[in-house]
């Protein structure tokens, strides 16, 4: 007589799809292929080539540890 809870799902609440299966669905309706979604492979490409640079500005904050804690400590002392 109990209920079974439902998993948690990642999607969009009208359509009830997640992002990669609306993106499955328009692939296959514009009949893109896989290697033309590789969008992050070009901008890899395009990043090594210099094609940011005038666009990027350096982030005087960059420290060398991952702690975001440690940076407000050690400006403390």
């Amino acid at each position: 007589m109990f209920f079974k809870p439902m998993l948690p799902r990642n999607a969009e609440p009208r359509m009830g799809l997640s992002i990669g299966e609306h993106c499955e669905l328009m692939a296959k309706r514009w009949k893109i292929s896989r290697e033309a979604q590789e969008s992050h492979i070009k901008l890899a490409s395009a990043y090594e080539r210099g094609f940011f640079n005038d666009l990027m500005t350096p982030d005087s904050r960059a420290t060398t540890t991952c702690d975001p804690m440690s940076r407000s400590i050690s400006s403390r002392n």
